[in-house]
């Protein structure tokens, strides 16, 4: 995986699974998250 993200050929934004409002992520976060028993791994985005 390492050698994919160094080449430019797997990226941070081909992963990601989760978009987040920054202030509004305590109300928002725990359903898809943490309650999400088929979410192994993700990477989330939160927006400012």
């Amino acid at each position: 995986m390492y050698d994919l993200i160094v080449s430019s050929q797997l990226r941070a934004e081909m992963m990601l699974n989760a978009h987040f409002v920054f202030s509004t992520l305590a109300e928002s976060f725990e359903q898809p998250v943490i309650n999400n028993p088929e979410l192994i791994k993700g990477v989330i985005h939160f927006d400012r």
